[in-house]
């Protein structure tokens, strides 16, 4: 008996191909340019990813290349999976789905007044091989080799190549990554822009060697065909004979590497002699001097792109100086937010820690930290931990008990407060009252456990409303509701039963907040309440304003 995934592919008239391995579905499409031959292969059995497809079969006159949504081994991109959503339930609806958009897809391919200029998604059409993984794009980047342990926990090593700023950046790199840096001496790099990339119609793409490579620079842009040939020259004429070229465009980015074998030496001496590159260029490039040639696929690694994903507005705390006040479950899994959205990155940014308390056995079960830590000071612990886990270059100082006499207010751009002790918040709110600059009051923000572990709050403070405010105007419990006090208490070890669940969305709560602080809109709420249990009021998130009453807000 077929299944309903087969009935369906069948009902919508593909027809199964069967073997050891695999079930295919293939149909033909007509177009107005002839007919194109199908084979769709399912990506899992509960069709909760979509198939693949591939064009096993295209009209004669069709482009052999530089097709758009078609690579060259036939695979079409006909959905972008990304930015759909289906029932997978409904086997025949979807299949109805998959049928059209392979349809349309195609009829995009012939269509000639789509146009062929597919910069946007240019590095899609690379297709390049080993990795080359960014950390850097500055002017002065250099190019290094490590050796790193393979994929999947297996024995192999591989060989890795990393753009990076200097060896100071690439050995942070392969300490995170358990490699070894090959050779502190690095590879030549070529670094070319190319804005706008355009495949010539019936150009053979991707470029199999280094001269179909140059050949398609010099059609397409002069200017780039030049640089490339300038910075080439010059790094053979200094020993260069390994190089790797980071092509930068608005489509994505794209590497390839070349080897040159020693018979170039010849050519490199001479090369002081010729006034045109062109001249020269015929030489560089053949076969015959050329030892390898590799497409690359990149990887940006670089601060700006790992921020860029957070937030559409762009927001993040790259650059700015950030004290975090506890290292317990909240103050831990928020230094992994804060961390997250950029927190001690940058030439200026700097996250201080304080928490002087030790890490214990008893606080593994809801903290970020691993068991490896217990005994650390917490703060020492989380500063040697972000160390570890951090892809970016980051600055964390670890300190021990906050004491509001101890800091400067004039270079700090955010307070966060994850002790959950109320002392602290109140003596904060008034902290930050009485040291504001003339120009603005450092904001704070406060993320905290309350109700005995029974509701979730949030607050950033701007000056316009503080913790007080928000503890007096908006109470945790319903009238006579109030629940039995679930402390724990042990002489010195008291604590408030949760799950590190809690913890972890008072943390995002952090996350939310300090963003916000450094928005521009301001609609956005600046207190978070999350009720836990049917007993807390069900009072919504808001902005926050000022309680008349407040004795922190009022003595100001």
């Amino acid at each position: 008996m077929i299944s309903e995934t087969h009935s369906a592919f069948l009902r919508v008239g593909f027809r199964a191909k069967v073997n050891a391995d695999e079930t295919s579905f293939v149909k033909d499409f007509m177009t107005s340019l002839g007919l194109f031959k199908v084979r769709v292969i399912l990506n899992g059995s509960d069709l909760t990813a979509m198939p693949h497809a591939y064009v096993i079969q295209r009209p004669d006159s069709l482009p052999v290349n530089t097709l758009r949504h078609l690579t060259n081994d036939g695979y079409l991109c006909y959905i972008n999976q990304d930015e759909r959503t289906w029932d997978p339930t409904d086997k025949l609806g979807l299949v109805a789905l998959i049928n059209l958009r392979i349809q349309k897809t195609l009829d995009v391919i012939i269509d000639p007044n789509v146009s062929i200029d597919i910069h946007e998604e240019f590095s899609n059409y690379w297709l390049g091989d080993s990795p080359l993984y960014v950390l850097s794009e500055d002017k002065a980047c250099k190019v290094y080799s490590l050796n790193t342990p393979a994929p999947d926990a297996t024995d192999k090593k591989s060989l890795q190549l990393v753009i990076a700023k200097d060896s100071e950046q690439v050995g942070k790199w392969a300490r995170k990554r358990g490699a070894i840096v090959l050779s502190t001496k690095p590879i030549n790099i070529i670094i070319l822009k190319f804005e706008k990339p355009i495949l010539p119609l019936n150009s053979k793409w991707p470029p199999q060697d280094l001269s179909s490579f140059v050949g398609w620079l010099k059609e397409t842009s002069s200017g780039a065909y030049s640089a490339f040939l300038t910075s080439l020259t010059s790094q053979l004429k200094g020993g260069g004979r390994k190089f790797i070229c980071y092509m930068k465009t608005d489509g994505g980015n794209i590497a390839l590497s070349f080897n040159y074998r020693s018979t170039i030496n010849n050519t490199a001496k001479n090369l002081r002699k010729v006034s045109k590159l062109s001249l020269i260029a015929p030489s560089l490039l053949s076969s015959n001097v050329i030892k390898s040639f590799d497409r690359l696929q990149v990887f940006l690694c670089t601060d700006d792109f790992l921020l860029s994903r957070n937030r559409s507005d762009h927001i993040q705390l790259s650059n700015k100086t950030i004290l975090l006040i506890g290292a317990g479950s909240i103050g831990g899994y928020a230094s992994s937010q804060l961390m997250d959205i950029g927190a001690g990155t940058g030439a200026k940014g700097k996250l201080y820690i304080f928490d002087n308390d030790m890490y214990k056995p008893e606080n593994v079960a809801r903290h970020i930290l691993p068991p490896y830590y217990i005994g650390w000071t917490k703060s020492k612990a989380l500063k040697h931990w972000m160390d570890q886990v951090s892809m970016s270059n980051i600055r964390v100082y670890a300190k021990g008990h906050f004491e509001t006499s101890d800091i400067s207010m004039n270079d700090i751009d955010l307070i966060v407060n994850a002790t959950g002790h109320e002392p602290i918040s109140i003596i904060l709110s008034k902290f930050i009252r009485d040291n504001k600059n003339v120009s603005r009051l450092t904001p704070l923000v406060h993320g905290w456990i309350d109700g005995y572990g029974h509701a979730i709050r949030g607050l950033l403070d701007t000056g316009k409303a503080c913790y007080c405010c928000a503890k007096d105007q908006y109470p945790v419990f319903q009238k006579y509701s109030r629940p039995e006090d679930p402390f724990s208490r042990i002489c010195g070890k008291t604590f408030t039963p949760y799950d590190s669940g809690t913890a972890l969305m008072s943390a995002a709560m952090i996350q939310k907040l300090a963003l916000t602080a450094f928005s521009s809109n301001k609609k956005e709420n600046t207190f978070l309440h999350i009720p836990l249990n049917a007993t807390v009021e069900n009072t919504r998130s808001r902005v926050l304003k000022h309680n008349k009453r407040c004795k922190v807000c009022n003595d100001e």
